[in-house]
């Protein structure tokens, strides 16, 4: 066979994913398409065609059927090789396999890609290499960012973005997510007036409570993450504000604030400042 239309084939097959073989050996394996003149034409596993002759053997080249010795002219058309290279590209041995007998082999395995998991969230913090999202699930944690990535996104605190973060916590690419790009918020009363227009209602996941003081004097706080979207809102409720505790097709019964726990979906309505309610749904 003409050499260069050899080497070819053979640089082509082995850049598709020939399998390594201990002692310097490459393999590939593929059925005989043609045989005419001494010409031996094969379609490798992976689909790709090659051809070999007598001149592209090695000295000293093996060619076995089931481990007994055979010649070349031994190859027939429709039976399986398995045709190991050496280093030089030269062919070293044919193991030639019956119509229908050669054992499958597995395609070569491709490198595993980076593990990273893909998030969008708003961006909540921005510190020293560091930042946290709000995902519609709750707080990212703290992810670190390379400066130079952060700084080519072009993304500020607020924004909406997409990021890809590996099993340690290391944001590989950030994207800031613009205008169609930006996903759709839930509906709902979240932000929107009741129907009197001076009142208004906030439902959402309770990401955070506290207390300080005692008696009058005591402050409460707590944040509320809204249910599959990205925002949370911060509420200060007083002396006055009334707490209510709703089962499902419940009535309202009386609570305190140390009904409104983490995790727990509470609906809080504010008027001029002022949580007037806090009803936590069962």
């Amino acid at each position: 066979m003409n050499r260069i239309l050899f080497l070819t084939a053979l640089a082509s097959l082995l850049a598709a994913g020939a399998r390594a073989q201990k002692g310097g050996l490459t393999e590939s394996d593929g059925k005989v398409a043609a045989v005419a003149g001494g010409n031996i034409s094969v379609v490798l596993n992976d689909g790709t065609n090659m051809g070999f002759s007598a001149s592209d053997l090695a000295k000293g080249a093996a060619i076995t059927l089931g481990g007994a010795p055979k010649r070349l002219s031994d190859i027939a058309v429709g039976s399986g090789l398995a045709i190991f290279f050496g280093p030089d590209m030269a062919i070293d041995r044919i193991d030639i396999y019956a119509p229908g007998t050669m054992p499958a082999t597995a395609a070569p395995a491709k490198p595993a890609a980076p593990a990273v998991d893909s998030y969008v969230g708003k961006i909540t913090k921005l510190d020293g290499g560091r930042i946290d999202l709000m995902l519609k699930t709750g707080p990212s944690g703290d992810w670190t960012i390379a400066p130079d990535a952060l700084s080519a996104s072009g993304a500020k605190l607020g924004d909406v973005v997409s990021v890809d973060v590996s099993p340690q916590g290391a944001v590989s690419r950030l994207a800031v997510l613009r205008g169609r790009d930006v996903p759709a918020p839930p509906a709902g009363q979240w932000n929107q007036p009741s129907i009197n227009g001076k009142v208004r209602w906030w439902t959402g996941v309770v990401l955070e409570r506290g207390s300080s003081g005692s008696g009058d004097a005591m402050t409460r706080m707590f944040v509320l993450h809204r249910k599959d979207w990205f925002d949370t809102m911060s509420f200060a409720p007083d002396a006055a504000t009334r707490y209510y505790v709703v089962a499902p097709k419940g009535k309202p019964v009386k609570a305190a604030f140390d009904d409104v726990v983490l995790g727990v979906v509470v609906s809080a309505a504010v008027q001029d400042g002022k949580v007037l309610e806090a009803v936590v749904r069962q």
